[in-house]
């Protein structure tokens, strides 16, 4: 999502890491439901203006498609802006 989110910047994203709770089993498709808020954005781009990288955590529900939350998971992103010049 940080992708979509600052993709004219270009920057470099990754999930550092990831804790997962498996719910219910899934038995369809399953859709991702990332929560990023406004206040979010904003830290991140604070953070790339003055260190050119940051780390941020989200959530992330997997839903499937009776809207049953099969898993949660708590990412990690480190987001680091390539051209940044400290």
């Amino acid at each position: 999502m940080y992708y979509n989110i600052f993709k004219e910047r270009k920057l470099i994203v990754w999930v550092k890491s990831a804790e997962i709770k498996y719910i219910a089993p899934a038995n369809s498709t399953l859709i991702l439901n990332f929560k990023i808020s406004d206040m979010q954005i904003k830290e991140v781009e604070n953070a790339l203006l003055l260190n050119g990288k940051h780390e941020i955590t989200n959530e992330v529900s997997a839903i499937n498609n009776e809207n049953i939350v099969c898993a949660q998971a708590v990412i990690q992103i480190y987001l680091r802006d390539p051209n940044f010049i400290d």
